[in-house]
């Protein structure tokens, strides 16, 4: 950093605010320092001979003395005022449209809260085979009694949530079941019927001196070649569960479905009782 003090200036010295050049002087080079300087200026219409210190970095010096000593004949401040106000005025309008932009998004976003839990709207939109179908699905999926449909909350509830609509009887529940696990089955076998090669899995347990077998059925998507996989059957076990019993009960499984010819691999545990039932 160096630190000059000259007694004279040179013409190639311009105050860096083209507002003040034609109003004030520079008289000396007061400070040269790398990044900044700093100068002695007069005021061009002051009959005071005091220089004013103006350093290049700020012009408050400056505007200090125009403000104090010559209030009545500086203009550009006001003008300055007149254009801070205008910046401040659109920079009030930007703020002013975003608030507004964030006003109507909150708005939006309550209104679609608003309708989703708004039953009454949401009914029209809801017919009750739609309803029937939404309460079959969370008996199955839940593992749900029958008897749910008999419930005076359950009932009130629906009634409540879905005005115009009503909770299927128990009796219709389970026969809407039968026929739903029926249709499922028929797609299932006309699936299996487009396919030449299946695999599947197989394991069986006990809980409660009851013993059950566990089959799932896997194969690619001819069309997309993605895995696609089922449960086959969740079957009660009598008996022990010893290895012709399980071979027994897994052809059944099969012919049922009419697979037993495109089963080429079944993934079971190390049993011994799995093992033999395949030899």
């Amino acid at each position: 950093m160096a630190d000059k003090t000259l007694n004279s200036v040179n013409s190639d010295y311009r105050l860096p605010w083209i507002k003040y050049e034609n109003i004030f002087k520079i008289v000396k080079l007061k400070e040269d320092f790398e990044s900044y300087q700093k100068y002695l200026v007069r005021y061009k219409y002051c009959v005071s001979t005091k220089l004013l210190t103006a350093d290049t970095r700020t012009c408050s010096n400056l505007l200090k003395h125009l403000e104090m000593q010559h209030k009545n004949v500086w203009t550009s401040k006001n003008d300055e005022t007149v254009e801070t106000q205008t910046k401040l005025k659109r920079t009030s309008d930007y703020v002013t449209e975003e608030t507004n932009e964030s006003l109507n998004l909150v708005k939006e976003k309550k209104s679609k809260v608003t309708t989703i839990l708004d039953f009454s709207r949401k009914n029209t939109l809801t017919s009750q085979k739609e309803l029937n179908l939404m309460i079959q699905n969370l008996v199955i999926n839940a593992s749900l009694p029958f008897n749910l449909a008999e419930h005076e909350d359950f009932k009130k509830l629906i009634t409540v949530g879905y005005n115009g609509c009503h909770v299927l009887t128990r009796k219709t529940l389970m026969k809407n079941i039968t026929v739903q696990h029926e249709n499922l089955i028929l797609t299932m076998k006309d699936a299996f019927s487009k396919l030449e090669y299946l695999t599947t899995t197989a394991d069986c347990w006990s809980i409660f001196k009851w013993s059950y077998l566990w089959l799932t059925c896997h194969w690619i998507n001819p069309k997309t070649l993605e895995r696609v996989s089922c449960l086959l059957a969740i079957k009660r076990i009598k008996g022990s569960h010893t290895y012709d019993i399980l071979a027994k009960e897994m052809e059944s499984v099969y012919l049922y479905f009419n697979i037993s010819d495109k089963v080429i691999y079944t993934t079971t545990d190390n049993g011994s009782n799995f093992v033999k039932s395949f030899q």
